[in-house]
């Protein structure tokens, strides 16, 4: 046997390890807290969010691994359910490690990385200012959802 190129072991991503937290075990684990708060303050600013913005009363966070959908009706109750809906809300889509990052503090969740990027009903935000106003307000709508 000789010891050519052939021989020499592979080196790319697939050699990496990966981490098996998931979107939406991070989201179930959290639903019962994310229903108390968003019933808590369906009036207040989770209230003023939903009619102003959110009129379809989904997140949606997409990653290279998964899709997971939160939707969250006008009582408060929520749902965490694979899969993109027929009228996603808000999509959050980026790297899925970016995602583990912003939940690695599933009670203290306060920003969205930027690599992360929004999207309105399926479609790109117009520009960047349209971009940092969403994240902001999504990223407050999470830090009450998770507090």
């Amino acid at each position: 046997m000789k010891g050519g190129s052939a021989s020499k072991a592979k080196s790319d991503d697939s050699d990496k390890p990966q981490s098996t937290t998931k979107i939406e075990s991070i989201l179930s684990r959290n639903i019962l807290r994310i229903e108390e708060n968003a019933a808590k303050k369906r009036s207040g600013a989770l209230g003023k969010f939903r009619g102003a913005f959110w009129r379809s009363g989904t997140l949606v966070f997409k990653s290279e691994r998964e899709e997971v959908t939160l939707s969250i009706d006008s009582e408060g109750h929520a749902s965490v359910n694979r899969g993109m809906p027929l009228n996603p809300g808000f999509e959050l889509t980026g790297p899925h490690d970016s995602f583990l990052t912003m939940f690695s503090d599933e009670r203290n969740v306060r920003s969205i990385p930027s690599s992360i990027m929004i999207r309105l009903g399926g479609r790109e935000l117009p520009d960047e200012t349209s971009q940092r106003m969403f994240r902001k307000r999504i990223e407050r709508l999470l830090i009450a959802l998770f507090e």
